[in-house]
């Protein structure tokens, strides 16, 4: 029979095991690009806007917008949420796609565009505000790299068109 302390020593040894095993599958959780990721010096992207009370995000449905616009709240622990004016000409999807902006890499996958996609039913003569919500899976938390964000409309017909693109300083999920 095994003694009380073999039992304990074989247990911890096993939860130690589970958390250098747990730590070492996390650190491969997104490229390893963005954990080094550096922020060049000449970068002209905005950290995103942490959080927005109600009152903020009120007055976001009253902005008179003139052009393509976009706006990001939120952070790589909670995730972020976009908002972004466009004049539709005809029925489609609007969205958001994403990336790494000096290396190019696509952020998210197609979840991005997924959790992003809005479908506009008819054409409008005004900006309309969209939104979406999506983590951003790549890097870590509280270590910034810069991003490009671009909306982008998919008429019914098909034919894509980029709407804008903005730069920001993000941080990433990594759980």
């Amino acid at each position: 029979m095994y003694s009380n302390r073999k039992i304990i020593s074989i247990l911890l040894l096993l939860f130690f095991g589970a958390i250098i095993f747990g730590c070492l599958l996390n650190s491969k959780n997104g490229p390893a690009e963005f954990f080094s990721a550096k922020i060049p010096t000449n970068f002209q992207g905005q950290k995103a806007i942490v959080n927005f009370n109600n009152s903020q995000i009120d007055s976001l449905k009253k902005l008179i917008v003139t052009e393509p616009k976009l706006e990001i709240v939120g952070d790589g622990y909670s995730g972020y949420v976009f908002y972004f004016w466009y004049k539709p000409e005809t029925a489609g999807e609007i969205y958001i796609k994403g990336y790494e902006a000096t290396n190019n890499i696509p952020l998210s996958n197609s979840n991005l565009e997924e959790n992003t996609l809005n479908e506009i039913q008819n054409g409008s003569e005004n900006y309309v505000l969209f939104k979406g919500e999506s983590i951003i899976s790549e890097g870590t938390m509280e270590k910034y790299f810069p991003a490009r964000f671009e909306v982008w409309f998919t008429s019914k017909n098909k034919s894509q068109k980029k709407v804008l693109e903005k730069l920001y300083i993000i941080d990433g999920w990594d759980r």
